[in-house]
């Protein structure tokens, strides 16, 4: 069941990009924010909406040929949206009302769903202010990438690559 819903939902995805739909999609938010910050606001809160009601795979494979364009556009780097947008869908999961991770974890530990979901409230604040770090403070979510690009990168090659 679950290797047909990605099967159907991997040719909505390619048929979605095949139709021009990002470039719609990057168009009408482009009409309804002022600049890149309210760009990436408004996708941060549609991609908690999505993460609370939609698993993070079919997520992903739907909205994958959608949103990049609209954050390109915006001027962010494509590593950064996308660990922008995974966090984003993960957070989606541990959100009350729906997040479907709140549900596990209160049949796993067998504690009631109401309790779950009033605990871990001040980690909500938390994981709201590090989603918020990583949007808007690119450079922190990039560097690590760009230090071992040059570690990696601009090395000398070793073995055989010096014989003539």
């Amino acid at each position: 069941m679950t290797g047909a819903t990605m099967l159907i939902l991997a040719s909505l995805s390619f048929r979605i990009s095949f139709t021009g739909m990002p470039a719609t999609a990057t168009a009408f938010i482009d009409a309804i924010s002022e600049g890149p910050v309210m760009v990436m606001l408004i996708l941060n809160l549609l991609l908690l909406v999505v993460g609370c009601v939609m698993d993070m795979g079919p997520a992903n494979l739907f909205f994958i040929p959608i949103l990049p364009p609209i954050a390109q556009k915006a001027g962010y780097v494509p590593v950064h949206f996308g660990s922008m947008m995974i966090f984003n869908l993960a957070m989606g999961t541990i959100i009350p009302p729906v997040g479907p991770g709140l549900f596990v974890g209160a049949s796993v530990t067998r504690v009631k769903v109401g309790t779950v979901m009033v605990l871990p409230a001040p980690c909500y604040l938390m994981v709201l202010a590090l989603l918020l770090v990583i949007t808007h403070l690119p450079w922190l979510n990039v560097w690590p990438l760009r230090a071992l690009a040059t570690v990696f990168i601009n090395r000398p090659a070793r073995g055989n690559a010096d014989i003539n």
